[in-house]
């Protein structure tokens, strides 16, 4: 998997989890990305370093500054 496959996927689903706490009524400028880390996996077993995919890790927060009381 390349870097921009991953990215593409991750950006996917985060567009999708903001589209599922929008129908929640969270507004999108109460979520912020706190956190994006793209990294690869290596393989090590053939005695050298090998690229053998690649792992992203994204942290959301949602913003109580916006949200009105109950």
């Amino acid at each position: 998997s390349s870097v921009q496959k991953v990215q593409e996927r991750g950006n996917q689903v985060i567009n999708k989890i903001n589209q599922d706490l929008s129908t929640m009524g969270i507004e999108k400028q109460d979520i912020k990305t706190i956190n994006y880390n793209l990294y690869p996996n290596y393989d090590y077993r053939t005695g050298t370093q090998t690229i053998t995919n690649y792992a992203l890790n994204v942290n959301l927060q949602r913003s109580e500054e916006h949200t009105s009381e109950l």
